[in-house]
């Protein structure tokens, strides 16, 4: 049951946030440039249609409670890319906003003093 399970939940996962990854690598292999959504769509598309292919290979078999199965590893894969895109793109808005508050501390003038030099 517990690969069932796993397609059930992982199932969306690929179709939904996934197709993104999909789209821009297809985007990037047809400008003959590879990027890391190439990767991410390899990478989980490869897990999850292998074990959809072991799955339904147990199921045809007949022994489908024995099989290996790599859906979390799809679902995984995309869930953490995503979140991490989420929390980059987060902290670059409040780095901007710091640098904007920092650039408003800047004085309007400044005076320059010149300390004499020692001779030797």
């Amino acid at each position: 049951w517990e690969a069932i399970i796993l397609f059930v939940l992982a199932t969306p996962v690929q179709f939904g946030p996934g197709q993104r990854f999909v789209r821009s690598a297809y985007m990037s292999i047809r400008h003959g440039a590879a990027s890391m959504d190439v990767l991410i769509a390899l990478g989980s598309s490869v897990a999850y249609f292998y074990s959809l292919f072991s799955l339904l290979m147990a199921v045809v078999c007949g022994d489908w409670w024995d099989c290996t199965v790599f859906f979390d590893t799809s679902a995984m894969l995309i869930t953490v890319v995503l979140l991490g895109r989420m929390m980059e793109h987060s902290s670059k808005g409040r780095t901007s906003e710091a640098l904007t508050k920092l650039m408003t501390l800047q004085p309007k003038m400044a005076e320059v003093v010149e300390i004499p030099r020692r001779e030797r």
